[in-house]
């Protein structure tokens, strides 16, 4: 009975320390985490904080935008002229510049004019000539009427002096014409420019003989006509055909160069074939394409 009695009260005392060991545990715990999530805090708090990322902003701009392509192309003047000379003969003065601007009607080269001043002389002289048997056939022929009404003469005669008349208006209006091409030959000894423009240099000198006869004629030098020029491109055959048309047509940004847009194979020669376009200090070009393009 005794044995009984006393074993209660050692259970007991045996689950006491129990309890205070895991309590022990247990504030251990929490003082731990709250210590480590307190020093997490306070090193959070004290990290620099990395600065706003910078953004461009822009707005929102609407406008146009034409779709083009680059080629590279050939720029010819409007107008071309080789000069050369329509009569023969030495060229006895140069009266331009390499590289000079003229004005139609300048004077270029002058031809020696002597021989044909004779010429012209001479041709002169043949229509005064001629109009002398004119004015006597004339005078003949007026007589030969008159004595033909009186029958002092005879119709034989009066037709031939009705004739040498018919012939001396006629020889009147030969020596007119001869002395008409006199009068050119001498007037083309001065080779004058046939249009406005910038002239080349002289490819024949004082001095030289120059041939005026046709299909033979010495090329004394060209002049190219400046403001307005053609513009030559070779569009390519696979360039796509977009909506765009031709005849928005830009000048180069360097010469040599123009941009037109897409579909140039199709409608170059209708869209460019009088298109003028203004570059940016205002001059006005025009602008072609070749016909043949590939």
């Amino acid at each position: 009975m005794q044995i009984t009695a006393s074993s209660a009260p050692l259970k007991q005392n045996r689950r006491r320390p129990l309890y205070a060991a895991l309590s022990g545990v247990l504030i251990a715990g929490g003082l731990s985490a709250y210590f480590i999530t307190h020093a997490q805090a306070n090193s959070t708090e004290s990290a620099p904080q990395p600065p706003a990322p910078k953004v461009t902003v822009a707005s929102v701009e609407e406008r146009t935008l034409v779709e083009y392509d680059e080629f590279t192309g050939r720029v010819d003047a409007i107008e071309t002229v080789e000069v050369r000379p329509r009569v023969s003969g030495h060229i006895q003065e140069v009266r331009f510049q390499a590289g000079q601007l003229v004005q139609k009607g300048d004077v270029l080269f002058v031809i020696d004019p002597r021989w044909h001043q004779a010429q012209f002389d001479l041709a002169t002289a043949e229509v005064e000539r001629a109009q002398a048997k004119l004015d006597t056939a004339q005078r003949e022929a007026k007589r030969a009427d008159e004595l033909l009404a009186k029958q002092a003469i005879a119709v034989e005669e009066a037709d031939a002096r009705r004739s040498r008349y018919a012939e001396a208006k006629a020889a009147v209006l030969s020596a007119q014409a001869t002395l008409a091409t006199a009068r050119l030959d001498l007037e083309y000894t001065e080779i004058r420019a046939p249009i406005a423009g910038r002239v080349s240099r002289a490819f024949i000198t004082a001095g030289n003989h120059i041939s005026g006869t046709p299909g033979l004629n010495t090329v004394l030098t060209t002049i190219v006509s400046v403001g307005e020029v053609y513009v030559y491109v070779d569009a390519d055959e696979a360039q796509p055909c977009g909506a765009d048309d031709l005849s928005e047509c830009r000048r180069p940004a360097h010469p040599g160069t123009f941009r037109p847009g897409p579909c140039a194979r199709e409608r170059a020669a209708a869209d460019l074939a009088h298109q003028r376009t203004r570059d940016r200090h205002g001059s006005e070009s025009e602008v072609r394409v070749d016909g043949g393009v590939r």
